[in-house]
Formats: C-alpha cells, sequence, structure tokens
C-alpha cells in the first residue's frame, strides 16, 4: 500500500472526497459501478447494461469492413475479460444468479465471435474457458441445482452455440450435475438435438453424452448405480477413471492396478486413451499409497521414459531413502541416454553435475552448445571454447541484417565472458576476413571488440 497516499486520504477534507469521486463517476461508468459495490448497494441493471454496452462498442470500433482482425479481436478479449470480473465480483458477494446472468451473456457473446473473428492468437479460447470455468464454480451442487440445471439447458440450447458446440457441451455436462427428476429427460432431449446438428450426427460427440448420462445417473440414483455404468463403458477414459477411483477409496487397490494397466497397455487410436501417461500417473500414487517401492520406482522410470521429468526427482529420492541411489544410478543413467531426447538428458546430466558427459553430449549434439557452454566451460574451458565459437562461425554464415549481427556479437561476448577473451577476439578476426563486404557487421563487430577490450584491461 502506498502509505504517502493512504496518509493524504486519511487528511482530506470529506466534502473534497465527494466532490473528486462524483466528478470520476458522472464520466466514468465503471468507477460508479465499483464505488455501488464496494460502499453500497449493488445495482444489476446497471452493471448489466454497462456489460452489454462495453462488449458492443468495442465489437463496434475493432470492426473494420465487416471483419475483425486478430488485434481486433484481442481488444475485444481484454473488454470480455473485463466484464467477466463484473460476473465475478457478485459471486464473491454470494449474488450467484446474477453472476451467472452476467458471465453467461459474456460467454455468449465471446462464442458469436468464433465465426467472424481472426482468433488465431488463442485470447478468445481462454476467454471462453474463463466463463466456463466461473460457470462450474458457480453451479455447484447445492439448494439451487434445478434452477441453474434449466438455465444451463436454455443457455447451451441457444443458436450462438451452433457453431461452436465444445463450449455447449460442457455447459451441458455441468448442467448434468445438477440434473433433478423433472428436468433429466429435458436435458438428455436437449443434448441429443444438439449431436443431430453436427456434420457426422454427433459420433464425435458419444463420449461426452456418455459422461453426461453417467452424471445424470449418479446424481438420481447413487453412486452404486453410476459405477455399474461406468463398469459398461470402461473404453472410455472419464469412465475408466471414475471406477479406479472409486476403487481407491474402498481400498480395493488390486482392482484400481488393473483397470490402470490395462488402459496404460491399450493402444486403440487417437480418441481413446491418448494420454496414456495418466493412468503411470495413478499407478504412481497407488503404489505410494499402499508403500510398494519396488512398483513406485519401476512406474517413476516409466513416466521418465515418457518424458515426465519431476518423477526423476521422486525416483531420486525413493533410492536414496532406501539407501540404493549410488548403486542404482550408473544403470538409470545408461536407460535414460539411450529412452530420452537428448535434451531432457541433458538436463539432468547438468543436474547431477556430469560435466565430462555433458560435454560429449554437447559434442555429439551442437543444439546443445549455447545452452550449456557457461555450466561446462569451468570444467573444460578449451573445448567449450571451441565448441561455441564454432557455433558462432556457423550461425554468422547464415545471419542476415542488423539484428543478426548483434546477436552475433552478444554470442562473442558471452564467449569472452565465459574467459575465452582470446578465442572471441579471434573470432571477430576471422569474422571481419570473411565478411568484409558486410558493413553492418564490420560495425557491430568494431563495437564488440572495443567491449572485449575495455573490459580486458579494466575498464
Amino acid at each position: 500500500m502506498d502509505k504517502d497516499l493512504k496518509q493524504l486520504l486519511e487528511d482530506a477534507e470529506k466534502q473534497k472526497l465527494i466532490d473528486y469521486l462524483l466528478n470520476l463517476a458522472e464520466n466514468n461508468d465503471w468507477i460508479r459501478n465499483e464505488l455501488y459495490m464496494t460502499i453500497g448497494k449493488p445495482q444489476p441493471e446497471l452493471e448489466m447494461e454497462y456489460v452489454k454496452n462495453l462488449i458492443n462498442e468495442s465489437i463496434r470500433t475493432n470492426t473494420v469492413r465487416g471483419s475483425i482482425g486478430y488485434r481486433g479481436c484481442d481488444n475485444i478479449c481484454i473488454v470480455l475479460d473485463k466484464c467477466t470480473a463484473v460476473g465475478e465480483k457478485y459471486y464473491n458477494i454470494g449474488d450467484m444468479r446474477i453472476a451467472l446472468d452476467i458471465i453467461s451473456y459474456v460467454l455468449g457473446r465471446a462464442v458469436g465471435l468464433c465465426t467472424r473473428a481472426d482468433s488465431s492468437s488463442g485470447m478468445l479460447v481462454i476467454s471462453i474457458e474463463q466463463c466456463l470455468e466461473n460457470i462450474r464454480k458457480i453451479c455447484v451442487p447445492g439448494s439451487d441445482d434445478s434452477y441453474n440445471c434449466n438455465y444451463l439447458i436454455k443457455l447451451a440450447s441457444k443458436k450462438v452455440f451452433t457453431n461452436y458446440d465444445d463450449a455447449a457441451v460442457q455447459l451441458f455436462i455441468i448442467a448434468s450435475q445438477l440434473v433433478t427428476a423433472k428436468n433429466a429427460d429435458k436435458l438428455k432431449d436437449a443434448f441429443e438435438k444438439l449431436m443431430n446438428q453436427t456434420y457426422d450426427g454427433g459420433k464425435y460427440l458419444k463420449d461426452s453424452q456418455i459422461e453426461i448420462e453417467y452424471n445424470i445417473i449418479k446424481k438420481l440414483n447413487g453412486e452404486q448405480d453410476a459405477l455399474s455404468y461406468a463398469y459398461k463403458n470402461l473404453d472410455m477414459d472419464n469412465m475408466r477413471e471414475a471406477v479406479v477411483y472409486a476403487a481407491i477409496q474402498a481400498k480395493n487397490y488390486k482392482e484400481a492396478e488393473k483397470l490402470c494397466i490395462e488402459a496404460g497397455n491399450m493402444n486403440t487410436g487417437i480418441r481413446k486413451y491418448r494420454d496414456r501417461n495418466k493412468w503411470h500417473e495413478i499407478l504412481f500414487g497407488l503404489y505410494r499409497e499402499t508403500g510398494d517401492t519396488n512398483k513406485q520406482a519401476e512406474t517413476a522410470k516409466q513416466l521418465i521414459f515418457r518424458g515426465d521429468r519431476k518423477y526423476y526427482d521422486e525416483l531420486k529420492n525413493l533410492y536414496m531413502q532406501s539407501g540404493e541411489w549410488e548403486e542404482k544410478y550408473p544403470q538409470l543413467r545408461a536407460e535414460l541416454k539411450e529412452k530420452l531426447p537428448c535434451h531432457m538428458y541433458a538436463v539432468i546430466l547438468q543436474e547431477e553435475k556430469e560435466w565430462r558427459l555433458l560435454l560429449e553430449l554437447m559434442n555429439s549434439e551442437s543444439s546443445l552448445v549455447e545452452t550449456y557452454a557457461e555450466c561446462v566451460a569451468p570444467y573444460y574451458p578449451e573445448q567449450v571454447y571451441n565448441l561455441y565459437s564454432n557455433i558462432i562461425l556457423s550461425k554468422a554464415a547464415e545471419a542476415t541484417g542488423r539484428r543478426g549481427y548483434k546477436y552475433i556479437c552478444r554470442m562473442i561476448l558471452k564467449l569472452a565472458d565465459m574467459g575465452g577473451t582470446a578465442m572471441a577476439l579471434d573470432v571477430v578476426n576471422r569474422l571481419r576476413s570473411t565478411y568484409p563486404r558486410r558493413s553492418s557487421l564490420m560495425d557491430e563487430l568494431d563495437k564488440t571488440e572495443l567491449k572485449i577490450n575495455r573490459t580486458k584491461n579494466g575498464k
């Protein structure tokens, strides 16, 4: 907090503050509404009107000849997020229905932009996801289930969602967790209608339909009936996951292990079991809970080999606790070298301070030289200087323009900073003799040589 400003406000005359705030609020709807929210009674009608006007104005000013470019789309998204914050304020004070109204309106307008705006930056998708996440927070099971369920069914059935049915599907899934006996059929019929409107007759929405049916059964009939339904649909990721966690909760660890191993070994195409790591992660947690350190270590290795770096630390901790690290490490390192991409293997070598092995890797993988030269140079200076200077010369051959030459010269300065001053000056001279007609490069080399000499002479 700005203490001086706080003191200024405390010392100010009350009437001066009132006059100042009234003047600000007269010309700024946002400030006026903020004042109502913080020190007075909120006025939802004014807030909603303000949100609508703000979004309409943003869309109008960012539309050029009937289209919205990516910069214009990003500008609109900033406004959408600002309006979402209005809904979040009502959520924070417990007025859930107003919060739902405002955020649902923002969501509808955001989805409507998908077919007419260049959303290649990804900001529009983020704005939509932010709205959906807020709706999930608002529409949790409770006393307002029937109202919220009907509200979401009506919202998801709006024509604007036809061209962006991902958002509609998420709304139906949220609604299915709130369903009552009176509106269950209504929800199913509305989702069926959405499926029929899709290009393939809803085949790609079958997974979501099963999830919705599971949620409805769980809400109306209870956990056991829902699990029976999930067992009939174990080829679906989310259904198998529900059964696995139910088995873990019931301490039926063998069943949970069997279900995870089946899923981890399956390879049925892109749609199902694409994230095979997930099942190994669940197994790792399961083995931790049961205290089976051998299986836990083996699962951690599988996850490392699949590219999940954090399980290296988990595995190392397991071996350290059992006193096996010194014995196991050489074999593990050999397996990592064979199975990991070189950039991931290099990270582990750096962490373990395996400078000789990292130098060998840099010799075979030139793409690693820039990243690791500085940490290996203190141990193998001449070898690193040679590798780094060769990279500089190679990049200089491809560099064009002042920006490219500046980058080359920054590399030369880094070589000098690592202790390779003589080599850096040699690279400068070699570039001068190789590219004498590149005037911009000559200019940058002159500046670089001057900096190196000043540093060398302690100036």
